[in-house]
């Protein structure tokens, strides 16, 4: 069997200086110029799909702010799904009350969000 081509890697100025000073021609197998964490994390969530998980905890943890301290007790989001958010809630008072309040609360949610991560707002009595 043929030898595989050996690709050449990025050796930064200073890889390439310790290794001279530690008598390596080579870069160790593996090394690859470093990332910002930054740039990982969203690239990673979209690779294993789980931005959307993400963006149901972003929702969760603001959603108190996002309907205030009076509803918020009685509601709790409870999915996202193709850009539709579910909302879990308790009473059918809450749920009148609510559905009135659904236009500003889409609102605040785009705003915080993006408008194609949050499209629409379900609201569905439950716990």
């Amino acid at each position: 069997m043929g030898q595989r081509p050996v690709s050449k890697r990025y050796v930064s100025k200073a890889q390439r200086e310790i290794n001279a000073w530690r008598g390596i021609s080579e870069p160790a197998e593996g090394v690859r110029p470093g990332r910002a964490m930054a740039d990982l994390i969203p690239e990673s969530l979209n690779r294993l799909r789980m931005r959307n998980v993400f963006t149901e905890e972003e929702i969760c943890s603001a959603w108190g702010e996002i309907v205030g301290p009076v509803l918020a007790p009685h509601t709790r989001p409870s999915g996202l799904r193709r850009g539709v958010l579910l909302v879990n809630v308790v009473q059918p008072t809450v749920h009148y009350t609510i559905q009135g309040m659904k236009g500003l609360l889409l609102e605040r949610l785009q705003e915080r969000f993006g408008s194609t991560r949050v499209q629409e707002i379900r609201f569905r009595l439950g716990s």
